[in-house]
This record gives C-alpha cells, structure tokens and sequence, in this order.
C-alpha cells in the first residue's frame, strides 16, 4: 500500500506510527466487505451510489430515499 491512505504527510508520521495506520486502513477494508457480505441491502444500495455515472451526492440521497 502506498503513502496515499494517509491524512497527513507521510514523513510527519513517525516509523512506528505508519505500520498502525496501514494497519488501520486494511482493517476498514475488511469490515466494508464484512458488512456488505452480511447486508445485500447495504450492498445493493452502494452498488447504485458508486458505480453509477453522474454526482456520488445525489445517486446517495437517490439510494436513501429508495430504502426508507
């Protein structure tokens, strides 16, 4: 993975910081894919949200107001 996960600048990050924040961000990869695996609702609702052409904000207000 690269430095890219991270919110600041990688060299302000100390050495023994930056494997716990790679740490982090793989965790929260695989608690996404958890929950889609145990939710279809949720992963249908993204799937119309993330990978529909057009503006993320609306395709997500469009998917909320199809689920409620």
């Amino acid at each position: 993975m690269g430095f890219e996960q991270y919110h600041e600048p990688a060299n302000e990050l100390s050495a023994e910081v930056r494997p716990f924040a790679r740490m982090i961000t793989g965790m929260t990869g695989m608690d996404l894919e958890f929950l889609l695996r145990k939710k279809p609702e949720w992963r249908e609702i993204l799937q119309r949200i993330l990978f529909t052409d057009g503006d993320i904000v609306s395709h997500g207000e469009e998917a909320e107001k199809g689920a409620g």
